[in-house]
């Protein structure tokens, strides 16, 4: 009676554990295999209950007591629980394949889901790493592309698991978790695709951006050192030609500096920009690299005005000595004229051409 009881007990408990939906594909498949084994012996304890039966009506006929009684019910009980499970045996075992499938396809959804996880994070990771500069963009873009590629290598796979858990789901004994891994993989697919997606997006415009501050800052600062070079040589004012020809010079040059004024708020905008994606302290760098070029173009600005003022009295002097030379040319001329008419003069006494000399 012990012994049939303990295997009653182990089928039993062999039932109620493949019945768990938290096993893993190898772990039902050894159960199983435990549940086929003891199958086996079911004819044997068959037997083993009418063997029971038979000695326990015996023995209650020669001595019936309370003690044979209580027998007679525990092995009436424990064949009932034997009679119990038989369908539910024959049951699992019916399903066992589809079951076995079941298991097998939600270990390799798992796999995949933590595949995904791992790639989810790094995205999360990196969006939320900060860029200070270009070098730092251009390694994140090149991770999230990394990234990118392996979902696209992956997507097949993915979409292939998703439809083959729509496949099992059409199976009346497929259990329920099967729609809920699929429906799993599908979401967390959808989720890591969309995040990677936006990661990319958004660091590709950071690269462009700082792609182009860079470009526009040494642009800029090309600019101020050609200018503040022009601007430590001497005026050229030896002559009223010269002088010319440097105020023209000064004033493309002030033409130039105005145009960086636009090129500067083009580089305030995308220095903005970019210290949204920055740390803390990169912020404040790059803060201050705005008011350095500002000062810097201010104090080009300001020189140029200076020289542009000296320029402007340089060539008021020569245009008032040029005014005067003229003034004095047209008067030498015209002594010149009237002295050459005296010499020619026939008509007049000696004492008059004297006198118009004088």
């Amino acid at each position: 009676l012990s012994d049939v009881n303990s295997w009653v007990l182990k089928v039993d408990k062999l039932m109620k554990d493949l019945d768990q939906e938290n096993l893993s594909g190898d772990a039902y498949k050894e159960k199983l295999a435990d549940l086929q084994r003891e199958m086996l012996n079911m004819s044997k304890y068959q037997n083993a209950f009418k063997w029971l039966e038979e000695s326990l009506g015996e023995l209650t006929d020669q001595a019936p007591n309370a003690d044979t009684k209580r027998e007679r019910e525990q092995l009436q009980e424990i064949y009932s629980r034997f009679l119990d499970f038989k369908p539910n045996m024959d049951s699992t075992l019916q399903k066992s394949s589809i079951v076995s499938k079941a298991y097998e396809y939600r270990d390799n959804v798992d796999k995949k889901l933590s595949w995904l996880d791992a790639v989810y994070k790094l995205a999360v990771e990196q969006r939320d790493r900060d860029v200070d500069s270009l070098q730092d963009a251009i390694v994140c873009l090149d991770e999230i592309e990394t990234l990118s590629d392996k979902l696209e290598i992956e997507k097949a796979n993915i979409q292939e698991e998703v439809e083959a858990g729509k496949h099992l789901q059409r199976d009346r004994n497929a259990p329920a978790f099967i729609q809920q891994s699929a429906a799993e993989l599908d979401r967390k697919w959808k989720d890591t695709n969309e995040v990677v997606k936006a990661r990319h997006e958004r660091i590709r415009d950071q690269v462009t951006d700082w792609e182009r501050y860079e470009s526009e800052k040494a642009a800029f600062l090309v600019h101020m050192k050609k200018a503040e070079e022009e601007l430590e040589h001497p005026l050229a004012v030896l002559s009223q030609g010269s002088a010319e020809k440097e105020l023209l010079s000064k004033k493309e040059l002030q033409t130039t500096l105005s145009n960086l004024q636009g090129n500067l708020m083009q580089i305030a905008r995308l220095n903005a920009t970019l210290a949204e994606g920055a740390g803390q302290v990169h912020q404040e760098q790059l803060k201050g690299e705005v008011v350095d070029f500002e000062n810097k173009l201010d104090d080009v600005s300001q020189h140029l005005e200076a020289k542009l003022v000296e320029l402007k009295a340089a060539l008021d002097n020569w245009n008032e000595y040029s005014g005067r030379l003229f003034n004095f040319s047209d008067w030498l001329t015209a002594e010149e004229t009237r002295l050459n008419e005296i010499y020619e003069s026939k008509n007049i006494t000696p004492e008059i051409h004297f006198q118009e000399l004088q």
